[in-house]
């Protein structure tokens, strides 16, 4: 969370392991996490909620260091 906006990263139940599953395409879990009915903690992790790193190049690109 950032500014009043949710974002990255995201704690999910076992619960919603099946409907993540289906997920297909560049689809986030948002409509899950609003639907699902579970409560929701936000913390506020400033700009870096809204990073969206989905490789290994992005993450080295935003700044980030990989080890192993």
């Amino acid at each position: 969370m950032s500014g009043g906006k949710r974002g990255n990263p995201v704690i999910l139940p076992r619960s919603t392991f099946e409907a993540i599953r289906q997920l297909q395409g560049d689809v986030g879990a948002r409509q899950i996490i609003e639907t699902c009915g579970l409560p929701v903690v936000d913390v506020d992790i400033g700009p870096a909620a809204h990073l969206d790193l989905d490789t290994p190049e992005a993450i080295i690109a935003a700044g980030g260091i990989l080890k192993g």
